[in-house]
């Protein structure tokens, strides 16, 4: 960034800091947006998968077909649909500490304290948890699609 002097400099800072409010806001928005895919994800896996234990147990006490054995395997889209939103998600997370990063370290007094983006962003374990979380969906949907489709194909 460039150092500006006298009146600029003070009307910058106080666009940075409506700015940093602002941008608080939308990190904010898109944590929301980023818990619920999760929520959502695990809601249309564990949907298709109830679906499917229901018809596959009406198929034996009817005279309905039960699903097909890749028919287990469609909550594996929703995985690797909701990991790719999230992974968009995650890179915009980088983007925004990436510019606060360089607003804090403008708007730093020497021997001030670093700001949030420079204090925290090795510290915490969000994006080690959101991989460990896709990664855990995708193998029990991957293990559950294996199992039944093995069971159904010994039939």
């Amino acid at each position: 960034m460039a150092e500006t002097s006298g009146m600029q400099n003070t009307c910058a800072k106080e666009f940075y800091l409506k700015e940093f409010e602002s941008l608080r806001k939308e990190i904010m928005e898109t944590l929301k947006d980023y818990h619920a895919l999760e929520r959502n994800a695990v809601i249309a896996v564990g949907a298709t998968w109830a679906w499917l234990f229901h018809e596959g147990n009406e198929a034996k006490t009817a005279l309905s077909h039960p699903p097909p054995p890749w028919a287990w395997f469609i909550p594996l889209v929703f995985v690797a649909l909701g990991a790719s939103r999230a992974a968009g998600l995650m890179k915009s997370f980088g983007i925004f500490h990436r510019y606060i990063e360089k607003v804090e370290v403008y708007l730093t007094e020497h021997g001030g304290p670093e700001g949030w983006e420079h204090f925290s962003w090795k510290e915490t374990w969000a994006g080690a948890s959101a991989w460990a979380f896709w990664a855990t969906i995708a193998l029990a949907a991957l293990f559950v699609g294996v199992y039944q489709c093995h069971c159904l194909c010994q039939k």
